[in-house]
């Protein structure tokens, strides 16, 4: 079980700056125009104005229902940062389905963090789990297999452990 934690712990770590790499440069690089650029200045991950938030996540939805994932992954980030995590997760999983491995990761966090989804965070860590081989993913794998054991034993809590364990970063 210890085990458990210890990998929760790292592959949280690893994801933080991973999806915080992406959403910096997602939030900057892939907006196209000046006027996104700057309501994502003044946004400033939630921090900032929240009209700004609004505005860009109306601009960017109707970019996301185009078809531009990393647009959808952005709304997703932009809804966490603002603690409404119950939009969250559609455009984050609109982002993961088109194979964006960092949004997939943040949604997964997310789900333990914040929805509680353990199943769908199991099944998204799956998912990073079969695109390669890198450290990342090799971790995905482990911690898809410690939550399946873990949610077998009716001694334990594993997502509120998970939790504890995130939060603690």
């Amino acid at each position: 079980m210890k085990k458990f934690y210890l990998k929760i712990s790292a592959l949280a770590f690893i994801t933080a700056f991973a999806a915080i790499s992406s959403a910096a440069k997602a939030s900057v690089d892939h907006l196209e125009t000046q006027e996104e650029k700057d309501l994502a200045i003044s946004c400033d991950s939630g921090d900032g104005k929240y009209s700004a938030c609004t505005k860009l996540v109306e601009i960017l939805s109707k970019k996301c229902d185009s078809g531009d994932y990393e647009s959808c992954g952005t709304i997703g980030i932009i809804f966490t940062d603002l603690g409404q995590y119950e939009f969250s997760s559609a455009p984050l999983i609109k982002a993961c389905e088109a194979n964006i491995m960092s949004y997939c990761s943040y949604l997964a966090i997310s789900d333990i963090l914040f929805t509680g989804n353990l199943e769908r965070a199991a099944k998204v860590f799956d998912k990073i789990c079969k695109q390669g081989i890198s450290e990342e993913e090799k971790l995905a794998c482990s911690i898809r297999k410690e939550i399946e054991d873990c949610s077998k034993d009716a001694k334990y809590d594993p997502l509120m452990k998970a939790k504890e364990i995130i939060k603690g970063l």
